[in-house]
């Protein structure tokens, strides 16, 4: 099959030069632990797991658990057929000499496009932004640093992190299942918020439109009776903080 050849940046090979003379086998151990957190199995296992105790949740945890599920299976398989259609040789075959100070070869030495570990990041980032929105800034400095870890075991350059984090987008912006969901009220434990859904179609797709979008069935968590209700300012795929 026929790949397309994609050749680091100049500020590329800064970054890994840097990376490659500045490390040493403590660094390296350090920094190959915390890419286990955006490993495809670790991360395969704690959503699978994240799902089955959601099933016996609320409406919020389950829908929170279906969207962290899709997510991430699309961020799986995402960068492995990109892979497939590009050919960019690994830093750690490139600019590490002899004496390598512990930096150690990862993967298929031409599978350095995009950083599979970085779409898992932005991916698992952005899902959790949309169920937690108040601590959107923590996850994503959370995210950038675990993927920093990629640059420096010298498994990736540093634009396939960029890409990386950046492809996140395309795989969590998706509706669950058929539905497309929206809380209302408070989110916390014991609020008494409602959630809502609508056909993803009848959704406007830019955010500060006032249109109906036709009858809305409502689950509410206080207990009370579902109900049917028109909907104004529809906002896709995020969950919203007191409207009161």
């Amino acid at each position: 099959m026929l790949r397309l050849s994609i050749p680091p940046t100049s500020a590329d090979r800064v970054v890994a030069n840097v990376a490659a003379h500045y490390t040493n086998p403590l660094i390296q151990n350090c920094a190959r632990a915390a890419t286990w957190a955006a490993d495809e199995h670790v991360l395969g296992a704690i959503t699978a797991a994240t799902w089955v105790l959601s099933r016996a949740g609320d409406a919020r945890q389950r829908a929170v658990a279906d969207h962290l599920a899709i997510t991430v299976a699309l961020a799986v398989v995402a960068p492995k057929l990109v892979k497939k259609a590009v050919d960019r040789t690994r830093p750690d075959r490139v600019v590490v000499g002899h004496d390598r100070h512990g930096v150690k070869t990862s993967g298929n030495p031409h599978d350095s496009f995009p950083s599979g570990h970085s779409v898992h990041i932005g991916a698992v980032v952005s899902a959790l932004s949309w169920a937690f929105p108040e601590k959107a800034w923590a996850l994503r400095a959370a995210g950038v640093l675990v993927a920093g870890t990629r640059v420096a075991v010298l498994a990736h350059w540093s634009t396939d992190i960029l890409i990386g984090l950046t492809m996140e987008r395309s795989s969590s912006e998706v509706p669950v299942g058929s539905r497309t969901w929206r809380a209302e009220g408070r989110l916390e434990p014991g609020s008494m918020g409602a959630f809502a859904w609508a056909p993803r179609s009848s959704i406007p797709r830019k955010t500060g439109q006032n249109k109906p979008v036709g009858p809305t069935q409502v689950v509410r968590l206080d207990g009370g009776p579902p109900e049917t209700k028109l909907e104004h300012q529809w906002h896709p795929m995020r969950i919203l903080g007191d409207q009161r």
